[in-house]
């Protein structure tokens, strides 16, 4: 069984979102998706977010988990990942990063936020559509 938390300290603009996987040591696949005006510079464990074309730019650093192997999918066929729909019928291309690798109980998978130059709130959060999920796997 996987636990979630997340902390914001708006103080900092930062946010920590903490994965744990409560039995022995598991396989795990992590997966980030981003929409479509969201351009990513992944290199190694992090990776650069910016949204320049959104009704309010921005940009923040995303640092992931490095117990992980990281990598990019944009518009892949073979695994299909990558893509955005905004509705039934309808495809784009964009960002989809997943992380495989094995995780302990008495080592989290943390992941942070910093973010750059925009304010941090509930609306713009939404718009740039991402979300994440974590997986055990054997």
């Amino acid at each position: 069984m996987a636990r979630r938390s997340v902390r914001h300290d708006p103080g900092v603009r930062e946010l920590d979102i903490t994965d744990v996987v409560d039995a022995g040591q598991h396989g795990v696949r992590m997966a980030f998706r981003f929409g479509p005006l969201v351009q990513v510079s992944l290199d190694d464990a992090v990776a650069e977010l910016s949204w320049s074309e959104a009704a309010a730019p921005g940009a923040t650093r995303l640092e992931l988990p490095t117990g992980l192997e990281w990598r990019a999918y944009w518009g892949s066929v073979d695994p299909i990942l990558g893509w955005y729909s905004a509705g039934f019928g309808r495809k784009t291309s964009a960002v989809t990063l997943i992380g495989v690798g094995r995780c302990h109980r008495d080592a989290p998978l943390i992941t942070q936020l910093e973010f750059a130059d925009v304010d941090v709130n509930p609306p713009i959060l939404h718009s740039l559509r991402a979300d994440s999920e974590i997986g055990r796997w054997h």
